[in-house]
């Protein structure tokens, strides 16, 4: 009788821990393809934080700059006015303009170039910046919140799940535990 019922602990020790980690994973995934519905790239507006101007050591061809997300593979598609990116393979692309100013709004498209190298995405989008001679004048402050709080509505999915589980477990643990005293009254009573 002992063994059978640590073996039942076990077994919904078990059921809670796969629930939490499926539950995870799971939504962690249907987040990822709602994010990236159909494949389509995403497309967030970004502000300059300061002027971005020709400079002789982010110029790769004339009237480019670059853009990249720090050695992860997505893709970017930039639009400001008549302009559009050119883009290349890996993580790089260029934008072909001759000067931005401070306060003006770029439209960023994101997506996964290589699936296997890029599970989700959506952690490393807030790593993008522009780069010119060393220095940073894109911010993306505002993706980095958005990132965070789907981190924790995944989290907060999970964790209901486990406790959803952990309920399952408990009404069915004391719901034996009422059986077996109501059983055993009757008995006595006979």
């Amino acid at each position: 009788m002992e063994k059978k019922r640590s073996s039942s602990a076990g077994f919904y020790i078990l059921l809670l821990l796969f629930t939490g980690i499926g539950g995870l994973i799971i939504h962690g995934y249907n987040g990822e393809k709602r994010y990236y519905s159909g494949g389509d790239l995403v497309e967030k507006e970004l502000v300059l934080d300061e002027a971005l101007s020709y400079k002789s050591s982010s110029r790769t061809e004339s009237g480019f700059y670059s853009l990249h997300a720090r050695g992860y593979a997505c893709r970017f598609r930039i639009e400001k006015g008549a302009f559009d990116l050119v883009q290349n393979s890996g993580t790089n692309a260029w934008l072909r303009v001759d000067s931005l100013s401070a306060g003006d709004t770029l439209r960023v498209k994101f997506g996964r170039s290589d699936e296997k190298k890029l599970r989700d995405a959506r952690a490393h989008i807030p790593l993008v910046q522009v780069e010119t001679g060393g220095e940073v004048l894109l911010s993306a402050a505002e993706l980095q919140q958005y990132n965070s709080k789907e981190r924790r509505f995944h989290v907060r999915v999970a964790f209901g799940l486990v406790i959803l589980a952990a309920l399952v477990w408990a009404f069915r643990y004391y719901g034996r535990r009422l059986d077996r005293a109501g059983g055993g009254s009757t008995q006595s009573k006979i």
